[in-house]
């Protein structure tokens, strides 16, 4: 589920690719470019012709250290038919090996693109010359989430660590006795990281004063990268 104050995850790389022969199974001469998401999370591939696609977010430039997906993990249940042409569900299942693909490449089904009979109210764009509603689908997407955001206290020992204040507007502290190796990272709505703090001491001062006031996720990370705490902060205006 999208909630109503998520915005789009900006600069995600996507790949589409022919499926000709309608087998679910990108073409081997069929790649099409890449797309990169824009500040609202919207991609397009423009220019195709009818017939079968398959489109992902593949595992380049999406994973690593300071890109865009680095710690988010999809949501689940993924869509299998793509073409039911509703905005609200997602469509990203996990790469097949068997296509070179790796787990951190996220496939469509496959998407048929028709000459006028697509959805008319996906937010196309227009312009004064052609509508291109008719030919074009922009119902394709891929829904990612912090991993450990939404984690219940039984997957997450929430007494590992503490934020305070909280709510706070200025300097914050991080108190946790599980910091060796340890990483803390400040996550906005949008899903992106915009503060992180390796932790050298059991308590770590954090300047928050330049962010904007709302609601961010604190996560603490092993020295492996996986989520091992996670809580909401809330931050105030001055």
């Amino acid at each position: 589920m999208q909630d109503r104050n998520e915005e789009g995850i900006e600069g995600v790389s996507l790949v589409a690719w022919e499926d000709s022969d309608g087998d679910h199974i990108p073409d081997s001469q069929g790649f099409l470019g890449v797309s990169k998401t824009d500040e609202n999370g919207y991609y397009s591939f423009s220019g195709l012709t009818p017939g079968n696609y398959l489109v992902f977010v593949w595992s380049v430039d999406n994973w690593g250290e300071g890109e865009p997906l680095r710690g988010m993990v999809p949501t689940t249940p993924y869509v299998e038919d793509p073409n039911t042409d509703l905005d609200t569900d997602s469509h990203g299942r996990p790469g097949n090996i068997a296509w070179g693909l790796s787990s951190l490449d996220f496939v469509s089904g496959q998407i048929t693109l028709t000459a006028d009979g697509e959805p008319l109210s996906d937010g196309d764009r227009e312009d004064d010359w052609f509508d291109y509603d008719p030919s074009g689908n922009m119902t394709i997407d891929f829904g990612f989430f912090v991993e450990g955001a939404n984690s219940t206290a039984d997957r997450i020992d929430q007494s590992l660590a503490k934020v305070y204040p909280n709510p706070g507007a200025d300097f914050i502290r991080f108190e946790t006795t599980n910091y060796s190796g340890h990483t803390l990272s400040l996550v906005n709505t949008q899903g992106q990281e915009v503060l992180q703090a390796e932790l050298t001491t059991e308590v770590t001062p954090l300047n928050v004063g330049s962010l904007p006031s709302g609601v961010y996720v604190t996560v603490l990370r092993n020295e492996f990268g996986a989520v091992v705490w996670s809580a909401n902060f809330v931050k105030m205006g001055r």
